[in-house]
């Protein structure tokens, strides 16, 4: 359930004592299975939940990349400065030549 900042009477949300909730619906098969994965491991499905929603934080934040070389490796080689100009050569010919002026 999601609620503003600010309530209905002018008081602040986040001064309230009760925890923030989300609220989903899932089929009751899904909901079956997920109870019977909590019970599997003696919980609850809201501490089973709770514990799955802990072990997806990660520990430490990721680290960043020191450069971005190695980014775009994945694309293979850059093209040469002569295979650009070319390109650009081809792809500007005839550029407004259509236009009488």
């Amino acid at each position: 359930m999601c609620r503003d900042p600010i309530g209905r009477d002018g008081s602040r949300l986040d001064d309230l004592k009760e925890p923030a909730m989300t609220l989903t619906e899932l089929p009751d098969d899904q909901a079956a299975v997920l109870k019977a994965k909590a019970a599997l491991q003696g919980l609850t499905l809201n501490a089973w939940l709770g514990k799955l929603a802990e072990e997806a934080q990660p520990d430490t934040p990721a680290k960043p990349f020191k450069n971005c070389r190695g980014m775009l490796a994945k694309y293979g080689p850059a093209p040469s400065a002569e295979e650009i100009d070319e390109n650009r050569k081809d792809m500007f010919r005839g550029f407004a030549q259509n236009f009488d002026f």
